[in-house]
């Protein structure tokens, strides 16, 4: 068994730009939890926002061509928290340095909170010896 408990720090981010600034400073387990919280609430659905900076660059920053850049990116081909990181922000640098326009500055209620989240794994007993347990 195993639960996710997440604080907020005091990293936040209200447009691209600091977007880009923020995302290095953010503790891989901000990141981690940023990209892969719907696999981890097990929602198996797939939606057109699969992560939380999916989310923020579509909804808040009205960015669609980097929504769809950033939701083709394949969790599952990085190693590391850093190279899934590190995968972002060639994506923004690469998005940001064709921009025409002057990036969004969302609204105040629509900052993208950084936090940072803790697993604790407890044992539970229990032993899946085959693919029906």
């Amino acid at each position: 068994m195993s639960c996710t408990s997440s604080c907020l720090i005091d990293i936040k981010a209200r447009s691209l730009t600091e977007l880009r600034v923020k995302l290095p400073e953010a503790p891989g387990t901000s990141n981690f939890s940023h990209t892969h919280q719907k696999f981890l609430v097990h929602n198996f659905q797939r939606s057109r926002h699969d992560s939380n900076f999916t989310h923020l660059v579509s909804k808040a920053l009205r960015e669609e061509a980097l929504t769809e850049k950033l939701s083709t990116i394949d969790l599952l081909a990085f190693i590391t928290v850093r190279q899934l990181r590190d995968a972002i922000i060639q994506a923004v640098d690469v998005y940001l340095c064709a921009l025409v326009h002057t990036p969004y500055e969302c609204h105040l209620d629509d900052v993208f909170p950084f936090f940072r989240s803790r697993s604790i794994v407890l044992p539970t007993g229990f032993i899946a010896e085959n693919e029906e347990n």
